[in-house]
């Protein structure tokens, strides 16, 4: 009877020697690293935002803009034959990780779960310092860009920004750049203009 009750124990304690987070379900653990998976940032958090890379190093990210619904922009230096030239563009998902002291983010399209990219990240102040998840790789720092990038209205409400001079909201504007609007944008009041249709 006794030998009986102490193997109904014994998941317990494997469940609690492997990783109690992970047994209780509260976040995914990272299979290669053994990390644990971070929540996307809220407003508040400094880590989002649009970030640049002048040195233009082949291979590393020339703009690399985290948003707080999960999703990402980036644009990619590589070599350029004949000017005018332009990174390529991409946008996908990211997941953040932790490991004790160590934080890094994985990349993913916007549709599917192959990686696009592990990358170890630290930040202090405006200067996000990014290498690629491998032992040789050497540091790229980036800095906070006081534009931030857009291609939407959407773009530029998840980027946490900061607050206005006047009741209004950022939009996107030209070259791409979020800029702060007072009162309602365009198309919103137009909406409100517009008489109503139908019975």
């Amino acid at each position: 009877m006794l030998r009986a009750r102490s193997y109904l124990f014994l998941p317990l304690l494997s469940c609690v020697a492997l990783a109690l987070a992970a047994c209780e379900g509260e976040k995914p653990i990272d299979e290669t690293t053994g990390a644990m998976q971070e929540a996307i940032p809220a407003p508040g958090v400094h880590l989002v935002g649009t970030y640049t890379n002048n040195n233009h190093e082949i291979g590393s990210f020339s703009q690399l803009v985290l948003k707080t619904d999960g999703t990402f922009h980036a644009a990619t230096a590589v070599v350029c034959f004949a000017a005018p030239c332009n990174d390529p563009e991409q946008d996908g998902r990211y997941t953040l990780f932790r490991r004790e002291t160590v934080t890094f983010f994985e990349l993913y399209p916007l549709r599917g779960d192959q990686s696009l990219g592990r990358y170890q990240y630290a930040l202090q102040g405006d200067t996000l310092s990014l290498r690629k998840f491998t032992p040789s790789a050497s540091w790229t720092p980036m800095q906070r860009s006081p534009a931030a990038w857009c291609a939407t209205n959407h773009d530029c409400a998840v980027q946490d920004l900061l607050a206005g001079p006047c009741a209004g909201q950022y939009v996107c504007a030209d070259r791409n750049i979020c800029n702060y609007q007072c009162g309602a944008a365009p198309e919103v009041a137009r909406e409100k203009a517009a008489p109503p249709t139908g019975g």
